[in-house]
């Protein structure tokens, strides 16, 4: 799409949601059109509500621009999801009353509160033209800061608006994307740029906690890169991937297509749902193969967890090729 207001005007435009301590990218959704939303929600407040889906009830705050901010979401965020807003308001908003937006009646400097329950609107005057229009349900009270002349609502907004910006420049400074016309291509790199700072943060963040002085980024990308070459080096690459269909559940289990009705396991009596966690941890028709590389013949649930997260990955790997291996033996071989 075409943002003339963007230093790389064409692209792909990628909806984020960054924390604004660490720029951490917690999530981020493709933006597709005006027709891209199936809830029948404005786009501001289906993306706002998508993008929060993993931090819902946890009362914190979401800054957000006007193209996301509006009244009925602010209360919605806030009644249901237990999130508060701050962010900016478009002076065409109906609720705006319009004691609160005559321009040329008011001075340079000065500032207007409406209060609404629990929403608070501030009206401030930056400049000759130009009027700035916050909505807030963090805030109980309208103050103004005696050192700055400003609201604390928009004191508020401008120290916490700029993660995702910080993220986008932290990408695009150390980047391996290429030039390209594929659109796949392009969000692969983006991918990789946004694994690259999410991974960076990650290990400031255990050095900080360790007293360790962490490494430039620079250095850190070279290292990881030293990394991936040791991976390849090892042949452990086909292992990388079977461990990857594991954790994204891509292993493509028995006999059955991801779109087959066919839920339970045809291999073993137990009934159960035929998924990763029980090809990995409990049919017992693969216990001989699950005991040879997990030591096990039966895992916990914990153990599994466990097993996902990373402990013994090649262990698991191993064990998923061989399991495949065999399952497909006996649906050829026995038709189950």
């Amino acid at each position: 799409m075409y943002l003339p207001s963007k230093p790389n005007k064409y692209g792909i435009e990628i909806m984020m949601l960054c924390d604004v301590k660490t720029k951490y990218l917690i999530n981020g959704i493709p933006y597709l059109g005006k027709d891209s939303n199936p809830s029948g929600l404005p786009l501001g407040a289906y993306y706002t509500k998508e993008l929060t889906k993993t931090i819902h009830g946890t009362n914190r705050n979401v800054t957000m621009d006007n193209w996301f901010t509006s009244i009925p979401l602010a209360k919605d965020m806030l009644s249901s999801h237990q999130l508060t807003i701050v962010g900016t308001l478009r002076s065409n908003k109906k609720e705006i009353p319009p004691e609160m937006s005559n321009e040329k009646s008011r001075k340079i400097g000065s500032v207007m509160f409406a209060y609404n329950n629990e929403l608070v609107l501030v009206s401030y005057k930056a400049k000759k033209s130009k009027m700035v229009f916050l909505l807030s349900t963090t805030h109980e009270n309208g103050t103004v800061s005696e050192t700055t002349g400003k609201p604390d609502i928009v004191e508020f907004y401008n120290s916490t608006k700029g993660a995702v910006d910080t993220f986008d420049e932290m990408s695009s400074n150390m980047s391996c994307s290429h030039k390209t016309q594929r659109w796949p291509l392009c969000i692969f790199y983006g991918m990789v740029n946004s694994t690259l700072v999410n991974a960076y943060v990650i290990y400031v963040h255990n050095s900080v906690k360790e007293k360790k002085k962490p490494i430039n980024r620079r250095e850190f990308a070279k290292q990881l890169e030293r990394c991936t070459d040791y991976v390849h080096q090892q042949d452990d690459f086909t292992l990388v991937k079977w461990f990857l269909k594991a954790r994204t559940e891509l292993i493509l289990l028995n006999k059955y297509s991801f779109d087959c009705d066919v839920k339970t396991c045809s291999l073993c009596n137990l009934k159960e749902d035929e998924g990763v966690p029980h090809f990995i941890a409990r049919c017992p028709v693969l216990a001989e193969i699950r005991t040879r590389h997990l030591r096990k013949s039966i895992l916990s649930e914990e153990e599994l967890r466990a097993h996902l997260n990373g402990q013994h990955w090649q262990a698991v790997s191993r064990y998923c090729r061989e399991a495949c291996q065999y399952t497909f033996f006996l649906v050829q071989q026995f038709n189950f």
